[in-house]
């Protein structure tokens, strides 16, 4: 489903050896992820006889694919990181795929001048990023973008009691830009006065709300994130949330091929 939550699966996040979180582990190595995803009708965690099915889980709602907790319709967290990757599909087999932070796919490569070193070509100029190359629609017009951009987040859920947090990822596809431009603005927008003059806040000062909200499409209803600002995180979570701020400033954070949800659309 175009429209719905794009979040982070299989690709696996490598944690430092001085993290809590591997002192109980003779041989961490690679730990999954948790992402944040919104429940759809093609959710397998919708369907009983799927081995990751949730029980209570309803359509619209909010959960974590590793904890299998369900938040609802509304989630209150604090962004850690920022970046983007695309990925490029054609008969269910991945074409093409950008690195994290560049715009330099295989299928259309970026070309430097060697007079001017200035560079051309890349993904932005690519044809299958452009709309209306997606998948046709029943009438035979093409729809939507064929390389599938994701706006990725790690993030720390913020428990409704406000006493801890959960880390977790989630991502916005082309079809959601829209939220990714808005919380981007919204971090950058954070601001306090120090010694008489207004600086930016570090993004993990910023607490913001992620929802799910019902719109009604051709084929029927469909849920969408929604993000808005909320306040300052909890004070008690401060120095715990600098900690993973600067931590994940080491770490990478992508959607990959085996989990993008696009091969199954």
């Amino acid at each position: 489903m175009s429209n719905e939550l794009a979040v982070k699966d299989e690709d696996l996040l490598v944690l430092p050896e001085d993290t809590a979180y591997d002192n109980t582990l003779d041989n961490p190595g690679k730990l999954l992820t948790p992402r944040i995803q919104v429940a759809s009708g093609t959710s397998p965690e919708m369907t009983k006889a799927d081995p990751k099915y949730i029980k209570g889980l309803e359509l619209g709602d909010l959960f974590n694919t590793v904890t299998q907790e369900i938040y609802g319709s509304e989630i209150k967290f604090v962004p850690f990181k920022y970046a983007t990757n695309r990925i490029l599909f054609h008969n269910k087999k991945q074409d093409c795929t950008s690195p994290e932070g560049k715009v330099d796919g295989h299928l259309s490569p970026l070309v430097q001048d060697p007079t001017t070193g200035e560079f051309t070509g890349g993904c932005e100029v690519c044809e299958y990023s452009q709309w209306g190359t997606g998948k046709p629609r029943q009438d035979g017009t093409e729809q939507g973008y064929a390389c599938t951009q994701f706006h990725n987040y790690a993030v720390a859920v913020i428990d409704k009691d406000g006493e801890s947090y959960d880390l977790a990822s989630l991502s916005f596809k082309n079809s959601s830009q829209p939220q990714a431009v808005i919380l981007n603005s919204m971090i950058k927008l954070r601001k306090a006065k120090q010694g008489g003059k207004t600086r930016e806040l570090p993004m993990y000062y910023g607490q913001y709300k992620l929802a799910s909200i019902t719109k009604q499409g051709d084929s029927g209803p469909y849920f969408v994130p929604t993000v808005n600002n909320d306040k300052n995180p909890p004070e008690k979570l401060w120095e715990d949330l600098e900690a993973d701020f600067y931590r994940f400033k080491r770490e990478e954070i992508k959607i990959s091929s085996a989990q993008s949800g696009e091969e199954n659309e």
